[in-house]
């Protein structure tokens, strides 16, 4: 609850880690359909699309953020492209307003991978209201640790819930 005030988003959904959280996050895209990703990540943003069955495509970065280039992601887009995947690096924030902008005019699916994103503002907000979905992490190398673990803030009920069932190996509450 917490978490949700501090994001101001409808729903978080606590995880294993970030990578269960993107994994989890990502698993309701069409299968074989694209990914858009920056080139500059950590590994495990792209296992999560991989092992969804997904295709990464990679695109450069702006070099004086470090994010990814939403004109390059613009340029990247194909009719097998089903989503954007942002990525706020060393708790600098994508151009969310950009990406928002292209994702809505291509009717994509926009998630973000906010490993360090704990903290970090875009316009005097908090991370984690933009997008589909936002993926924290809370492991040891990050600013708020837990030991490890994740947290998928979203507004989708839809994508909440399915965190949640899949987080317990598609209980949904009932055990059955």
């Amino acid at each position: 609850q917490a978490l949700q005030e501090h994001f101001g988003v409808h729903y978080v959904v606590c995880t294993s880690s970030c990578t269960t959280g993107l994994i989890l996050a990502l698993r309701g895209l069409p299968a074989g359909s694209e990914v858009i990703v920056p080139s500059f990540t950590f590994c495990a943003t792209v296992h999560a699309i991989v092992w969804n069955g997904l295709v990464p495509v990679f695109v450069d970065c702006d070099s004086r953020t470090l994010n990814i280039s939403p004109e390059r992601a613009r340029e990247a887009i194909t009719d097998r492209t089903s989503a954007i995947l942002g990525v706020h690096v060393f708790c600098n924030p994508a151009d969310i307003d950009s990406l928002t902008h292209i994702a809505e005019e291509h009717n994509l699916k926009l998630f973000f991978d906010a490993a360090h994103g704990f903290g970090a503002t875009y316009k005097g907000q908090p991370l984690g209201s933009a997008g589909d979905a936002s993926v924290f992490s809370s492991s040891p190398t990050k600013l708020v640790v837990t030991g490890e673990g994740g947290a998928v803030a979203t507004n989708d009920e839809a994508i909440a819930e399915s965190i949640r069932v899949g987080r317990e190996y598609g209980n949904p509450g009932d055990y059955d």
